[in-house]
């Protein structure tokens, strides 16, 4: 499914298990974040730091899994987060101008789960797909917007090509497609002709899991394979492809695979 590889810089070797990061637009600052709600934002070698405070109630600790998520606005200075409040996980504004001011709380609805990313003209792309190992057929997504942009949410539902684990969901830069990670098994396209017709021979070649890159439209039209890779383990290798991101350019795919860094075209 690659074409060319790098090694990993120290950025992305760096980050522990736990983290997730997101590049700001113009490059120059890294978010990162886990689902505990902290998270740290890295600047010309300055980390300005956010620590959460773990609220409790009726027993239970705000640092078990809720959303997920932090993404950047187009301006590079602002980012949008769930972080913990008094009985739920709010979404928030925060500013890098305003490193020890409050953050602005965002009204969004809570049946949406993962925060995908900002459009250019500030319109919020959020859904509400299940974590890993949980699957998924069917996906909602909503968008709203964000200031500048008074667009009220507006809500739409698809199904995916294959019920699967969605272990990536990314936006484009410009907007307007997403990049699916999917996990899921299946048969080569022999094995496949070959049951059809000797359909007895079904339990001797079972499904094998793999992941898959797809590119829709941020409607969920238009969806299509880029690849798909078998997942296995040689020796301390395992074949898994993760960390799945656009390049600048909108038209070329990133992810990680084997600690090395590959890239794909994305038509």
């Amino acid at each position: 499914m690659g074409t060319g590889q790098r090694t990993l810089g120290a950025i992305g070797t760096g980050l522990s298990g736990n983290q997730m990061w997101r590049a700001s637009p113009d490059g120059q600052q890294i978010l990162t974040f886990d689902r505990t709600g902290d998270f740290s934002v890295l600047e010309q070698r300055k980390l300005i730091q956010y620590r959460s405070e773990f609220v409790r109630w009726t027993g239970r600790s705000m640092a078990a899994p809720g959303p997920v998520g932090a993404v950047w606005l187009p301006d590079s200075r602002r980012w949008l987060s769930w972080t913990p409040g008094p009985d739920k996980y709010l979404l928030h504004l925060y500013s890098i101008d305003s490193p020890h001011g409050a953050p602005v709380s965002v009204s969004t609805s809570e049946t949406m789960s993962y925060l995908v990313g900002v459009t250019p003209d500030y319109l919020v792309v959020q859904t509400d797909t299940p974590s890993p190992p949980s699957t998924a057929k069917r996906v909602t997504l909503t968008t709203f917007g964000v200031y500048p942009n008074s667009a009220t949410a507006r809500i739409v539902s698809f199904p995916l090509p294959v019920t699967a684990q969605i272990s990536g969901l990314e936006l484009a830069p410009q907007g307007d497609r997403l990049a699916w990670l999917l996990v899921d098994a299946r048969r080569t396209p022999f094995i496949t002709m070959l049951i059809r017709l000797i359909p007895s021979m079904s339990g001797r070649f079972p499904p094998t899991e793999g992941i898959s890159v797809w590119v829709s439209r941020l409607d969920g039209t238009e969806m299509h394979e880029i690849g798909f890779q078998q997942t296995h383990s040689t020796g301390k290798d395992t074949n898994v492809t993760t960390d799945l991101r656009w390049m600048p350019d909108g038209k070329h795919l990133s992810f990680l695979m084997n600690n090395s860094l590959y890239s794909v075209p994305a038509p």
